[in-house]
């Protein structure tokens, strides 16, 4: 019999450490975005914490918010709430669709949504030392596409130099050698032409910029830049999502803008998540998370010069 009572005992410690577990990894029933003014979060445990952008809420939390303050939540069924001034607000378990959408899509948009907000948890100086000593000092730099995916089969080539007089050669190569190049000067972007076969899906391009000046001894090299093309399938996928996200209607410039970036960047199209990054701020400029968020992106695609723009912008405000 005490062997019998020791391993219900054991069965039962380790269901409550498989339940706090899954409690632990379950996706939040709501998130906290675009927080202005004194808001705090009350939790079903009786703890507060301050509210902060992309704060993750359970079923049971309570919103409050003091005078002139105003928090937006976004729910995992699609739906959006305000929070008005000296207001309080009890969160719900998620619900099921609201009726009329499609909830796979949905809950793909408040998935990557989680996702791309734990890029506003950078490591702060480190992150900043790190850039410092891999930034960039040459004259040329590619900009984009760099580390991303694109649409279509005909991508557009950006890149910054001191002196946009100097004449280079762009080259571009796939997994056989040198696709296509190109001689270019006083611009600082160019076309893959159309005229020429599309670039492909599931094949890993590069591309280079060097000087053709025969007086400029040694020539200038950059580093390769690399991408890749989306899928048919893909797009179709993607332009769902993103039209369930407009479906959504998020209740402000800045959230809406924030769930069109998570959106691209689920499916690898860091370029374009930068562009949405660049529209949230201008909605929401003195938003710290959002540009903690940019300058993550602009890391990962190696614009380290851009990076650490936006991290001395958020040193000078604290």
């Amino acid at each position: 019999m005490k062997a019998i009572l020791s391993s219900f005992v054991m069965i039962a410690a380790i269901g409550a450490t498989i339940a706090v577990s899954q409690a632990r990894t379950q996706p939040p029933d709501a998130l906290l975005l675009s927080c202005t003014g004194e808001v705090t979060v009350r939790r079903t445990d009786g703890t507060t914490a301050p509210g902060a952008y992309g704060l993750s809420l359970r079923a049971g939390d309570e919103i409050r918010t003091g005078p002139g303050a105003e928090a937006e939540i976004h729910f995992q069924n699609g739906t959006w709430i305000t929070v008005g001034a000296s207001s309080s607000l009890v969160v719900r378990a998620a619900g099921g669709p609201v009726p009329g959408r499609a909830a796979p899509a949905e809950g793909e948009t408040f998935a990557s949504v989680q996702s791309f907000l734990t890029l506003k948890d950078a490591e702060g100086v480190s992150t900043l030392a790190a850039l410092r000593s891999g930034a960039a000092t040459d004259d040329i730099r590619l900009e984009a596409p760099c580390r991303t995916a694109v649409r279509g089969g005909h991508p557009r080539f950006r890149w910054s130099a001191a002196d946009p007089s100097t004449e280079l050669r762009l080259k571009l190569y796939d997994e056989s050698g040198l696709r296509w190049q190109a001689d270019v000067a006083g611009t600082s972007a160019a076309e893959y032409p159309a005229g020429e076969p599309p670039l492909e899906p599931g094949t890993i391009y590069s591309w280079t910029l060097e000087t053709t000046d025969p007086l400029r001894v040694p020539p200038v090299r950059t580093p390769a830049g690399f991408f890749e093309v989306l899928s048919a399938a893909e797009e179709r996928s993607l332009d769902t999502l993103l039209a369930t996200a407009e479906a959504q209607r998020a209740p402000s410039e800045s959230a809406r803008r924030i769930v069109r970036a998570s959106a691209l960047f689920s499916y690898r199209l860091l370029d374009d998540a930068v562009a949405e990054m660049r529209l949230a701020i201008e909605a929401d400029p003195d938003n710290a998370a959002l540009r903690t968020i940019l300058a993550r992106l602009y890391a990962e695609t190696g614009r380290t010069v851009e990076a650490l723009q936006e991290y001395n912008r958020l040193l000078e405000r604290r």
